[in-house]
């Protein structure tokens, strides 16, 4: 037999489920109530101080004097050492990897995507799963989709 409780706003209600698939209601007897009322509060009560507890530790790193990089920081430095531009309908994953924000991963869907569907438009890029609006952002200013690649 399988027991399952159900908490209803006023009542417990204790639900007993045959080996033949019937379902039966019991009343509950009171140390029945207690005890599934105790188990409940134990477990809210364990749920909540592990999300406090997680939450003043984060704060507590935060606060010891550690330091956070801004990864756009990081990109806008890699982009003012950029020159010319790329085709993204001929350049190699190599030379998409150049890109601020693109990786080796998401160069590789790129190239694949435009085996099926050449880019019509420069943000047609944004087609491609892993290119959203910042990453086209950082890109925008470098890629053409006529011409020669470039970039430096």
């Amino acid at each position: 037999m399988i027991f399952t409780f159900w908490i209803a706003p006023c009542s417990l209600v204790l639900r007993r489920r045959d080996d033949s698939g019937d379902v039966n209601n019991l009343k509950p007897k009171g140390h029945e109530i207690m005890n599934t009322f105790r188990k409940l509060t134990t477990a809210a009560a364990l749920t909540f101080a592990m999300l406090a507890g997680a939450s003043s530790a984060s704060a507590a790193a935060i606060t010891e004097g550690d330091t956070f990089t801004d990864d756009s920081a990081r990109f806008d430095a890699a982009a003012a050492e950029l020159d010319g531009q790329i085709n993204i309908n001929t350049a190699s994953a190599a030379e998409l990897e150049q890109l601020p924000g693109i990786g080796p991963s998401i160069a590789e869907r790129i190239v694949s995507y435009r085996a099926e569907h050449p880019f019509k438009q420069p943000n047609h890029l944004m087609r491609v799963k892993g290119v959203g609006k910042k990453t086209y952002a950082k890109v925008k200013a470098y890629i053409v989709i006529e011409g020669e690649t470039n970039l430096r």
